[in-house]
């Protein structure tokens, strides 16, 4: 007696791939050789608006106060920078690098309580 096994049919992949091949070949250079065709017009501006100039405290180590390059008080600097519009730029603070910095917050709060709410710490080159 003779027993017939059965055998999974197998599908013939070769065909499929040769015409996947050519698809992929056909795309890669159809795609090659097309030009670019589109054009972009790149829009025009005056670009950012300058920033408002700011306004320089300075304060020495000797204790010289200058508010925009005039000698004054540090409660008279203080006044005129609370004085100033808000739309105004920034008061730049421009300390000396060995004044203590106690006396830098003293300066900060001041101007704080005065109502100044923009203000800038200057890093360097200024207080000479």
């Amino acid at each position: 007696m003779r027993i017939n096994r059965r055998t999974a049919p197998e599908a013939d992949l070769t065909s499929l791939i040769d015409v996947l091949f050519i698809l992929i070949l056909f795309f890669a250079l159809s795609t090659a050789m097309i030009p670019g065709q589109v054009a972009v017009e790149l829009p025009e501006g005056a670009g950012a608006a300058p920033d408002k100039p700011s306004v320089v405290l300075t304060v020495r180590q000797d204790g010289t106060v200058l508010y925009d390059g005039s000698k004054t008080t540090l409660e008279g600097a203080v006044a005129q920078a609370a004085s100033r519009p808000k739309d105004a730029g920034d008061l730049l603070v421009a300390a000396d690098e060995n004044l203590p910095y106690r006396q830098v917050a003293e300066l900060l709060e001041m101007l704080r309580r005065a109502g100044v709410t923009s203000v800038a710490l200057a890093l360097r080159g200024f207080g000479s």
